[in-house]
């Protein structure tokens, strides 16, 4: 993990450095857009953080996914449990002991 957030931080650090950059060598770079005359440096920085933008709401989309699959999970666990309990209780005589290990909760 410590990886990628080392990688995502010089990505970052590598489009500010690129945008700065091409604004500082190139100022009259600009492309007419309907809002009037915007410089490609801006447009690069934009594009990048909308791409941030939608990989975070990817990111929750997924672990809020994982969540309800975990929550689901644990609750089938819960009832299996309690089911296993049940029927312990309802036929002890069932129930096999080892005597030489200890009972299992």
């Amino acid at each position: 993990m410590k990886i990628l957030n080392w990688l995502a931080m010089v990505l970052t650090l590598g489009v500010i450095g690129m945008s700065y950059g091409l604004y500082r060598l190139e100022p009259t770079l600009l492309i007419g857009t309907p809002w009037g005359s915007v410089h490609v440096a801006y447009l690069l920085a934009g594009g990048f953080a909308a791409g941030i933008g939608v990989m975070g709401l990817f990111l929750l989309a997924s672990w809020w996914d994982f969540q309800r699959t975990a929550r689901r999970r644990a609750g089938e666990l819960r009832k299996l449990r309690s089911e296993i309990e049940a029927l312990r209780r309802a036929h002890p005589e069932e129930v096999v002991r080892i005597p030489d290990r200890p009972e299992v909760q």
